[in-house]
């Protein structure tokens, strides 16, 4: 499948959008953008090593790759030091994100007491209650609701239905996407004497950081006491919940459907594997990587891959898991020497 693009570019142009190397023809024409595999010679793309091998069929006009596999491109080639990066940044050249223009639907219903930059975009059917700081470039897309002292900092876009609870606070440049809740009360209760479960008020906050990335449908719980802290640069995918208190390092990927329990410290420049699950009260190290559907139930303080439930060591997990694979023939063998002893 190809993407035409809104005017025709030549190589040396989009060659200069990721301060590249033209091999070849720099005047030549590139019109769409395209995968390998579907790339003709009007098309940009991109390769890197573990795709080298669609290279011999691919006629795509000019490549991003590596300079050790400029050769092989079939037209022409832009060499630079991470391809992926580079196509990355040469899309969001390509196509621009548009906003909404500033102002303020008449559909929102907005407290007086509010602060909203006359830069920003108020949408249809958005609720903001009392004392809310919307800063410059701010997008509010329809039917964002605010509770009452949330801060939402320059240049953020809230994407259709998302829900911010009194006090939450949004760093600048973040991307909240549609159905994501952040600030609601932590599942925070305590047993009485009657075996009854009674509410622990949730007094704290969710404060996310600078460049923050919340996906769809996602949960952040506000602070019990401490507040939920989500650093800078974190990238969170689709339906996350996360607990009070947790505090999430700077730069961290959390895939989808991962669930971490209250009061979690995860480390700067993690990942966090799809399905995973964290315990209560575990702290991991930064630099770690979790494969998916890890279970966590003990810190791990050393940097390196893990997996596997509960996580272990990614060496020692593909072992257990070699193993796991041969307990039907194990129980097999065990059965015949049981019955030759008889």
């Amino acid at each position: 499948m190809t993407q035409d693009l809104t005017r025709s570019w030549t190589v040396s142009e989009l060659a200069s959008v990721v301060s590249g190397v033209v091999v070849g023809q720099g005047q030549h024409i590139i019109t769409q953008v395209a995968a390998l595999s579907s790339a003709g010679p009007a098309a940009v793309s991109f390769c890197e090593s573990a795709m080298q091998a669609q290279l011999q069929v691919t006629q795509a006009g000019v490549i991003l790759v590596q300079d050790a596999l400029h050769d092989a491109c079939p037209l022409h080639a832009i060499i630079v030091d991470q391809p992926r990066l580079a196509f990355a940044k040469l899309l969001s050249t390509l196509f621009p994100k548009t906003r909404p223009d500033a102002g303020i639907s008449d559909a929102a219903i907005i407290e007086d007491t509010c602060q909203i930059d006359r830069t920003a975009s108020i949408g249809p059917g958005c609720v903001l209650g009392s004392a809310c700081v919307v800063e410059s470039g701010v997008v509010l897309e329809a039917g964002c609701v605010l509770g009452s002292g949330v801060r939402v900092g320059r240049d953020t876009h809230l994407f259709p239905r998302v829900t911010l609870y009194s006090n939450t606070e949004l760093g600048q440049r973040c991307e909240v996407h549609s159905g994501a809740v952040i600030g609601k009360p932590g599942f925070g209760f305590v047993l009485d004497h009657q075996k009854h479960w009674n509410s622990v008020p949730q007094i704290g906050r969710v404060r996310l950081g600078n460049d923050v990335v919340i996906g769809a449908n996602t949960t952040i719980d506000c602070g019990a006491l401490n507040d939920t802290i989500i650093s800078d640069g974190v990238k969170c995918d689709n339906q996350v919940q996360i607990g009070h208190n947790v505090v999430v390092g700077a730069h961290t990927l959390i895939c989808g459907c991962v669930g971490i329990g209250g009061s979690v410290e995860i480390g700067p420049h993690c990942v966090i594997g799809g399905q995973s699950g964290i315990a209560d009260h575990i702290k991991i190290a930064e630099n770690v990587m979790l494969a998916g559907s890890s279970g966590v139930g003990q810190d791990i303080l050393v940097s390196g891959v893990y997996g596997g439930d509960p996580a272990q060591p990614i060496m020692q997990w593909k072992r257990s898991c070699v193993h796991i694979a041969q307990l039907d023939r194990w129980a097999q063998r065990i059965r015949a020497l049981e019955m030759n002893c008889e």
